[in-house]
């Protein structure tokens, strides 16, 4: 929707308070797009407010959607030491990387399978390695069962 004040040029009526809105004075006029094709944009819709009543319609709204502030978002952190959250973000890029090499592998060739297994090999043991540090992921957790 599009927003604009202006001078009326012609007699309107509000959409909040049904009262006429006189030639000359200011008014806020709403522009409610069609959707579809750009090209044949036809019969759109047009709102005008007394600049009052616009105001007071949007007060309305906030009055009653009161504020909520936003909370912690995301997953809450691990309590890791400095060491800890090093070697832990270590071993993740490492399993980024083995992800990485095993996505530009191609399926038909069959050496591609020893590397495959190679990778899942890797991923189990940085699965290990990550147990005492904060645990494994839970995207993880698919690829190590399906190895073990």
């Amino acid at each position: 929707m599009d927003i604009w004040f202006t001078w009326c040029r012609r007699r309107a009526a509000c959409d909040y308070c049904d009262e006429v809105i006189e030639v000359a004075t200011p008014m806020v006029t709403g522009k409610i797009w069609r959707k579809g094709n750009p090209n044949t944009r036809k019969w759109n819709i047009r709102l005008y407010w007394h600049p009052k009543c616009y105001m007071a319609q949007g007060m309305q709204y906030l009055k009653d959607n009161p504020y909520v502030a936003p909370g912690n978002r995301g997953r809450p952190k691990l309590q890791l030491s400095e060491e800890d959250t090093r070697r832990r973000r270590l071993i993740l890029c490492k399993k980024a990387a083995v992800d990485q090499r095993t996505k530009e592998l191609k399926a038909q060739f069959p050496d591609n399978l020893l590397i495959e297994a190679r990778a899942r090999k890797r991923v189990e043991e940085l699965a290990k390695e990550l147990e005492g540090i904060g645990g494994v992921p839970k995207s993880w957790e698919v690829l190590t069962k399906t190895v073990m």
